[in-house]
């Protein structure tokens, strides 16, 4: 994005704008908090019909996907990828082997580690995880200049995200 249009995006909403440009940016920001309040009601709906929660289908699909590709999962770098704690890890790794859709064993060179392995490595990921594949579907419709200004957009909210809440003003 060019610096001018990178100093418009970045620049707070107030009164003086022009009210096209208003509309714009809070047509982005309002379409972005759509989709957050759509993501956290489909979490809520799966984790009571279904019983498993985002991390437990996040965490099963990269157990698969990192057997497929001949890489080891131990549950600290599951915890790692997940970024939750080693706690969180072994309640969602005992809720998947409940579930039957991981299983742990040791690690073949070292019998104090554990490893985990998915139940079934002809899985479909997308059985674990059908959202991604939808958005994949949609995805792969964008020109790549959309899919240049769209993941641009996307990084930068996500980053916004991870940046320690100032919530107290």
């Amino acid at each position: 994005m060019d610096a001018p249009r990178r100093a418009q995006a970045d620049a707070p909403i107030d009164a003086a704008s022009a009210p096209d440009e208003v509309d714009r940016i809070r047509g982005a920001a309002d379409a972005l908090e759509s989709l957050r309040r759509a993501q956290t009601t489909r979490s809520r709906h799966q984790t009571a019909t279904e019983g498993h929660g985002e991390t437990d289908r996040l965490a099963a699909r990269h157990v698969l996907e990192q057997a497929r590709a001949g890489h080891a999962v131990s549950p600290s770098s599951l915890a790692h990828h997940l970024e939750i704690s080693s706690a969180s890890t072994t309640a969602v790794l005992s809720r998947l082997v409940l579930a039957e859709l991981v299983t742990m064993e040791r690690h073949p060179d070292d019998a104090r580690r554990k490893i985990v392995l998915p139940a079934d490595i002809t899985d479909d990921p997308d059985l674990y995880d059908p959202v991604t594949k939808r958005i994949r579907e949609i995805a792969a419709d964008l020109s790549p200049a959309e899919d240049e200004l769209i993941t641009g957009f996307l990084l930068r909210v996500t980053a916004a995200l991870q940046e320690p809440s100032d919530d107290h003003h």
